[in-house]
């Protein structure tokens, strides 16, 4: 009886010890498995943080507000003549200052309409506009080309180059007798002609300061 007693406590023993054994195994196998921590992108890898790296989650700041009015476009050198209409109350001093032209290029591009002298402007009448200052000059017969360049002041190159007149150095032919229409205007860019005594009207009223005294250069 003794002995089967000794033999159920060893057997309990050795139960009681297993039992131990499993649940250390068991604690040991919980530790072993860590629970997957957070990861960044790097390149094209997951790679795990450091423990005491942390996610600091930034609100996105405002992105600048790019200006996308569509700017002036850059205004091209006009080089045709362009038609103005006289107005009530136009002076030439006024037009000249609506094209940025000198009042002596509104004068001379209509000199045969104003012969050099302002005070023939009336409203309703039709003038020629360059677009520089100059001459407007009509090309008659028989007329020299570096003849017209010196009575203007100004290179035949000058007369040949400026866009507007469609001429081509190389189809004009002997400049004395260039291949010109007769009757086609040309813009002598930087041309002058002579001026004339630009005297001021009797007024009955006082003068606008707008309409200066006309004096010879």
């Amino acid at each position: 009886m003794a002995q089967k007693t000794s033999n159920l406590v060893l057997l309990m023993t050795k139960l009681g010890v297993i039992v131990l054994l499993l649940g250390f195994l068991v604690w040991v196998l919980n530790q072993a498995l860590p629970s997957p921590a957070p990861c960044k992108l790097l390149g094209e890898t997951f790679v795990p943080l450091a423990p005491t790296e942390t996610l600091d989650l930034v609100a996105p700041s405002a992105a600048p507000i790019l200006d996308v009015t569509p700017t002036k476009a850059v205004g091209k050198q006009r080089t045709e003549v362009i038609t103005y209409t006289v107005q009530q109350g136009d002076t030439i001093f006024e037009i000249a200052a609506k094209f940025q032209l000198k009042p002596e290029t509104i004068l001379w591009g209509n000199y045969e309409t104003l012969a050099g002298d302002p005070h023939l402007l009336k409203p309703g009448m039709e003038l020629n506009i360059l677009p520089v200052d100059g001459v407007y000059f009509e090309w008659k017969e028989g007329d020299n080309l570096n003849e017209v360049a010196s009575q203007f002041g100004v290179r035949p190159e000058d007369i040949i180059d400026w866009p507007g007149n469609h001429l081509k150095a190389e189809t004009l032919g002997d400049w004395s007798r260039p291949n010109i229409k007769p009757g086609a205007m040309l813009v002598i860019p930087g041309g002058r002609r002579e001026f004339v005594t630009w005297s001021t009207p009797r007024l009955t009223t006082q003068p606008s300061p707008l309409t200066p005294n006309f004096l010879t250069p």
